[in-house]
């Protein structure tokens, strides 16, 4: 599954760290609270400590490619939408 929605998001080829993850961490704070949601919430239906919700909002290094999907799909959203400027 992740293969498939990689290759959605980026091109054949691509490695993660071809993309800016400053942007990618904005941008999962802005859907956030685009769709109203606090980090403790977040972190409550995501079944992970805000800390953790936390981190993944201000240190882009410690998301990789399922946590974004998983984003997508709390936010309703495809994951290109982090992937955005």
């Amino acid at each position: 599954m992740g293969r498939g929605v990689y290759m959605d998001i980026g091109k054949k080829g691509d490695s993660m760290e071809q993309f800016d993850f400053e942007q990618i961490t904005r941008n999962l704070k802005a859907m956030r609270v685009k769709k109203g949601l606090t980090q403790e919430d977040v972190a409550r239906l995501m079944n992970v400590t805000v800390q953790t919700v936390r981190s993944y909002e201000n240190q882009p290094q410690k998301l990789d490619l399922r946590r974004i999907v998983e984003f997508a799909d709390l936010y309703g959203c495809s994951p290109r939408v982090f992937f955005m400027d």
